[in-house]
Formats: C-alpha cells, sequence, structure tokens
C-alpha cells in the first residue's frame, strides 16, 4: 500500500478535527496521504496545524468554472462510455439539478488528481455529497474507494436513495459507533458485506495526565449552534434552575446559524451574566477549556457520536448528554456521567442541579471512568491502524 486520498466536502474545520487525527494517524502508519475537499471551510482556521493541513488540502471546486469544464470535456472525449455509466448513475441515484452536475464535474477533476498522484484507494468521510463524488470517480476509471459512515444527517429519510447507492457502490464501509453499523447493515449490497466499527478517537495530547476539577469551574457545551444540537433545550432547563441556585456559569463554545437567535433569547431570559458565548476555538484552546470545567453538556435532538464527548472523558470529565444516536455506546448513566431524554428540559436541568451539587471528587470519578474507555478504543492512532488493516484486506 503506497497512497491514500481523503475527500471531505470541506476541510480541515474546527468540528472535523477527529478527522485530521485520523489522518496523522494513518501517516504515522507509514501510509502516504493526499488531502482533497470540495472546498475550504467557512469556519476559522485557528491552529496552527489546520493551517498545514490547509496548505496540504486540494480544492475542487475552487479550480475554476473552465477548469471543471475541461476536465469534463477531456473524460466525455478520452472516455466516453465511462462517462456514460457515470452520467446515468448520477439520474438513476438524484434527482436532475445543477448540484448534480457540480458532482460529476468534481469527479472528472478529482479522477485526474488521482490518477496523476497515483493512489491507489479514495477514502470519504460522510455518506453524503462527497461520497456521490467517489461512487462517480470510480466510475469514470478512478480507484477503489473505502466509506466512514457517521450519521445522523446521512440517514434522513431524504437521502435514503442516496445513502443506499453510496454503500452499495463503496468497496467497503465503516462505521463509527454499532448504531450507525446498524443502518449499514440494513442495505442489501448482494455480496454480505458486513460493516466494520472503526471508531473516531483522540491524540496523545488528550490522553496526557488529566487535571484535579475545580468544583467552581464552568459547564461547557461545545457544539455547532444549529436547532439539532438542542442549544434551546439547555436554555429551557437552565429557566428552570432557581435564581438561588444559578451559581454557576455555561459556555457555550462554538458558531452557527443560529448564533444571533440564541443570544437574543440569553438577554431575553436574563442570562447574559452566566450564559457565555466563546465563538469558534482552537483545539489547544477546547483541551485548556475542558480541564478548566466541571462538565460537559450535550443536549442533542439528533446524533450520531460527537468526538468532543470522547475528548471530554479523556481530560476526565463527567457528561451530561442525550440518549441519541450511538451516544449511551460510550455514555452510561451514573457511571461516567448522566444520559437524559432529547428534548427533555425538566430532567435536563435535574442533571445540571445534580452536577451543580456534585464534589470535584465524585465528578472526577466519573470522569476518570469515562477516560478509561477512551483509552480502551477511542485513541486514533490505533483506530487509524484499523482502518489501514481495512484498505490491506481490500488489495491496495
Amino acid at each position: 500500500m503506497s497512497r491514500i486520498a481523503y475527500l471531505v466536502n470541506r476541510y480541515p474545520e474546527t468540528s472535523l478535527a477527529a478527522i485530521g487525527r485520523e489522518i496523522r494517524g494513518v501517516l504515522a502508519a507509514g501510509i502516504d496521504v493526499c488531502r482533497f475537499a470540495h472546498r475550504p471551510s467557512d469556519q476559522p482556521i485557528l491552529s496552527p496545524i489546520d493551517m498545514e493541513e490547509a496548505a496540504a488540502t486540494h480544492y475542487l471546486a475552487t479550480s475554476g468554472i473552465f477548469s471543471l469544464l475541461g476536465a469534463f470535456l477531456r473524460q466525455t472525449i478520452c472516455r466516453p462510455l465511462r462517462m456514460m455509466r457515470a452520467s446515468g448513475q448520477l439520474r438513476v441515484m438524484l434527482r436532475a439539478g445543477s448540484a448534480n452536475v457540480g458532482h460529476l464535474l468534481l469527479a472528472c477533476r478529482l479522477v485526474e488528481y488521482l490518477k496523476a498522484a497515483r493512489v491507489d484507494y479514495l477514502h470519504v468521510h460522510f455518506a453524503m455529497s462527497s461520497a456521490v463524488v467517489a461512487m462517480l470517480t470510480r466510475l469514470l476509471g478512478g480507484p477503489p474507494w473505502t466509506l466512514t459512515v457517521h450519521g445522523p444527517e446521512e440517514f434522513d429519510a431524504e437521502r435514503a436513495k442516496t445513502f443506499a447507492s453510496v454503500v452499495r457502490a463503496a468497496s467497503a464501509t465503516v462505521a463509527v459507533s454499532e448504531w450507525a453499523a446498524g443502518f449499514i447493515a440494513r442495505i442489501d449490497t448482494q455480496d454480505g458485506r458486513v460493516p466494520r466499527v472503526v471508531r473516531m478517537g483522540v491524540d496523545s495530547d488528550y490522553l496526557s495526565a488529566p487535571a484535579a476539577i475545580d468544583p467552581s469551574g464552568p459547564i461547557l457545551c461545545i457544539a455547532r449552534l444549529d436547532r439539532r444540537k438542542g442549544h434551546d433545550v439547555l436554555l429551557a432547563a437552565l429557566a428552570l434552575i432557581p435564581r438561588d441556585r444559578r451559581n454557576f456559569q455555561v459556555e457555550l463554545i462554538g458558531d452557527g446559524p443560529l448564533r444571533h437567535e440564541l443570544e437574543s433569547a440569553v438577554a431575553r431570559r436574563g442570562f447574559s451574566t452566566f450564559v457565555r458565548f466563546r465563538g469558534w476555538i482552537s483545539q489547544h484552546e477546547v483541551l485548556s477549556r475542558l480541564d478548566a470545567c466541571r462538565c460537559l453538556v450535550m443536549p442533542s435532538l439528533a446524533e450520531g457520536l460527537p468526538v468532543v464527548l470522547m475528548e471530554a472523558f479523556a481530560r476526565a470529565r463527567p457528561v451530561i448528554a442525550t440518549s441519541v444516536g450511538g451516544i449511551t455506546e460510550l455514555v452510561t448513566h451514573r457511571v461516567n456521567g448522566l444520559v437524559v431524554p432529547a428534548g427533555d428540559a425538566v430532567e435536563l436541568s435535574r442533571a445540571v442541579l445534580e452536577i451543580v451539587g456534585a464534589t470535584s471528587v465524585q465528578l472526577f470519578e466519573w470522569g476518570y471512568r469515562g477516560r478509561l474507555s477512551i483509552e480502551s478504543e477511542y485513541v486514533s492512532s490505533r483506530n487509524a491502524q484499523a482502518l489501514a488493516a481495512v484498505w490491506k484486506g481490500l488489495g491496495a
């Protein structure tokens, strides 16, 4: 095995830090990696590592329409039968539209890059637009490709046809959780393939010795500010806590389309003194804020298996999380944190009060049990080796 290419829609991103760790783990395993993305991230690039990753990434959509059209014409003239098959697959799988034409244009450009770089396998995260591009790239003569499935967006009903098509087309499909593997297993691949679980994880920075918990530290929520993450449920839960018991700080780390709405809600509820918006911060700052906190809260309405839970556990911090997606594979109620029903502000408020009333020793005991599970299954370097074994098994 000599060279693997990664394809992601936008890369690097603060919220995709675990993919960067995986890539570095693959490199450490002695495999050369080429990085491709549709376009640069719209999140700020805050760390030197992400700056290096951005500099090493080839962006397909930013090469210009004439470059993409030129690649399309070359593929049409030189490989007309392959172009017919790719176009036919696109028509069968997706509704006609400019976005789907864009997928084909990106695939035409990507297949040229991959051939020039002598790439053995293409690997894609998320069974969405990048997976469609990878499938078309293969039909145009590109290398075999593999897919990591996360959820939950990939499992939305309106994407069911695309999800089934890309899972069948991939040479191998892996999942980041048993929950996600269950969705893959429902697809009839005709060759009886069984999805393998290859988890995301943390690196040695997060696995250094954890600090003791400051019982006056803030409660953190680290997530993109969008509807699925349940920030409005968190604010409703905080409103149920009596004023004389709000002797703690809540920090919302991240940004997104709901920021203005959430800031207005915080001001309207009179929470401005103890709920703070921090925006996106670097991975170094995430680690620092986790060390300073007493707990991480994830009030999500829908999730796969959030990497930030792994990061919090790696720093021996307990978590409050909802029972959605693959979260309960990692978080066990009253063992390493608290699990509440999604969308239930009452139960979430009770969980917050339990954390606020706990001693630093109790919190650290829960958090350290979480750390032991991370050391066992969620270390990026070991999981990168497991992914390399998938490629090796396919003959890369």
